[in-house]
């Protein structure tokens, strides 16, 4: 069996769902850092590698209708700068894409190649996130939509799926 190297529209994905993905990937990852949890570090840095790893391949979607099956910060970097998107990242930044490129093996625990992960790397990331998305070009960053759309049954619309919370019933004492 051989892998698709590439994903495009034409297999279903958007834009706009890279995007939406990323966001709450991010944001998702920013709840468990300022949760201050130890237990929740590991899945803040993998959430925060995948944020940024969406961002990317929105971009290279939106630039070249397609994107790799690629998980490597840098290589999806270097990507989009030969698809001619001139981005600027200052060091401290690239720094942060270097940690964030280690925190994919957070997947997985390895004692071979130890990840570590604190809270402090949260704004950092957050900072990283931000000034890559302001570089994007402004018909991409126009595509995230501010709100979510709930339908009249009250679900959420995101993906192509419907993401709904249940109000929990008390448990029968009996």
């Amino acid at each position: 069996m051989t892998r698709k190297k590439e994903f495009s529209r034409a297999d279903g994905y958007s834009e706009t769902d890279l995007l939406v993905a990323s966001r709450d990937h991010l944001l998702s990852a920013l709840l468990l850092f300022e949760e201050g949890s130890l237990y929740g570090l590991d899945s803040a840095g993998y959430l925060s590698h995948l944020s940024l790893e969406l961002l990317l391949k929105a971009t290279l979607l939106f630039l070249e209708d397609k994107f790799p099956e690629c998980h490597d910060l840098e290589q999806l970097l270097r990507r989009l700068q030969a698809a001619g998107l001139k981005l600027n990242i200052p060091v401290a930044q690239d720094d942060v894409v270097k940690r964030l490129r280690a925190f994919y093996g957070l997947r997985y625990p390895d004692p071979t190649t130890p990840v570590s992960i604190s809270q402090p790397d949260a704004p950092l990331i957050r900072d990283t996130w931000d000034s890559l998305w302001a570089q994007l070009p402004e018909a991409l960053r126009a595509r995230m939509p501010e709100l979510y759309e709930v339908g009249r049954d009250g679900r959420l619309r995101k993906g192509g799926r419907a993401i709904m919370i249940r109000e929990k019933k008390p448990r029968d004492s009996t």
